[in-house]
């Protein structure tokens, strides 16, 4: 029972894992589904297992039911995009899955999976210096995405005051990927840490003077090497920072009672307009009920700061409700609207 125990989180991170870098790969999508398999089998046999709040699934069926029905809205009110819009449906399946089984020593492995990633990025930003095309993705298939994995593991450092070596590659890796959004998030994240008192002045020095000279060395490098085309179009200065931001604050397509199915325009970066357009207003409603809720549980925890900048994430970009960064909304909600003893406030840096 205790080895069983001990292999949930495990298993939950090579899950979590395989959907961020393969999704539909077939192989990792196995492998995906069997560590998935593992760790429910690990929770049910648990006996002090943690048990989410019934309201909790109320509005976890709302939204289930919501996507189910833009799958016909896609036909009828869409643009007839009817597969994405199933896909989309598809993928919240196993998201319930982890919701129910959350488990807060996932953390650590996140933690290793997240600076994977980032020397992922880093090895191939100047390995394919210039190449026509390039985007430093690391192993998923957007930048944005990848940054904001990027982010949250920063955060996870700061939060849980451990494997601070982390910071290394994932700090310069944020840069690299070229994301303004996922910038201005690691800005706003270190910047919450330091006024919550979870990151300490030695530790905020240490992270300024990394970004600036990480900064000026991706400066050098692009200028020299073009490291890589992606950043080449997509600079990171203050103005395209604030540009960026309030083109993704545009309303190209309002809100709707009725679901539209998946929408494939720009436009519509954050995830309560994007739901409230594409699940419809009645699910965009139930998912901000459950961020808000789980943000008045468990203050201060490990768990709490996740969805805290999932939640920032969410402003400016709406890939934290696709299945990549999504599973991770699910986690964090499902930690701070269980009754789980894993969840327990952070002691205050000493």
């Amino acid at each position: 029972m205790d080895a069983l125990r001990a292999a949930r989180p495990v298993a939950l991170a090579v899950y979590i894992l395989c959907v961020f870098a393969g999704t539909f790969n077939g192989l990792l999508l196995m492998v995906g589904w069997t560590a998935l398999g593992l760790a429910f089998i690990s929770w049910y046999v648990t006996p002090d297992r943690p048990k989410q709040d019934p309201r909790a699934w109320v509005l976890l069926g709302v939204l289930v039911l919501s996507h189910m029905a833009a799958i016909p809205g896609a036909l009828w009110f869409g643009t007839g995009n009817w597969i994405l819009t199933a896909s989309a449906f598809y993928w919240l399946l196993p998201a319930l899955v982890v919701f129910l089984i959350a488990d807060a020593r996932v953390f650590k492995w996140l933690i290793w999976i997240a600076a994977i990633h980032a020397g992922s990025i880093l090895f191939n930003s100047l390995w394919f210096a210039g190449v026509q095309g390039y985007s430093n993705s690391g192993l998923t298939f957007n930048a944005n995405v990848a940054a904001g994995l990027l982010v949250i593991g920063i955060g996870l450092v700061v939060w849980t005051r451990r494997d601070w070596w982390a910071i290394v590659p994932l700090t310069p890796a944020v840069i690299f990927t070229g994301s303004r959004a996922a910038f201005l998030g690691l800005i706003a994240v270190i910047l919450l840490s330091l006024i919550a008192n979870n990151l300490t002045w030695r530790w905020f020095i240490v992270l300024v003077v990394l970004i600036v000279s990480v900064l000026t060395l991706h400066s050098f490098l692009h200028e020299q090497f073009r490291v890589s085309n992606y950043t080449a179009m997509h600079t990171i200065t203050a103005e395209r920072v604030i540009n960026d931001i309030g083109i993704r604050w545009a309303v190209p397509a309002w809100p709707d009672l009725f679901p539209h199915g998946v929408v494939e325009h720009l436009g519509l970066h954050n995830v309560p307009l994007r739901m409230a357009r594409e699940a419809g207003i009645v699910a965009a409603a139930a998912w901000l009920i459950l961020s808000a809720w789980a943000l008045t549980r468990c203050r201060n925890t490990p768990a709490w700061w996740l969805m805290v900048v999932i939640l920032l994430l969410s402003i400016v970009d709406h890939y934290t409700m696709r299945v990549h960064l999504g599973n991770l909304w699910f986690l964090g909600a499902g930690l701070l609207l269980s009754r789980s003893s894993d969840i327990r406030p952070m002691s205050r840096p000493g």
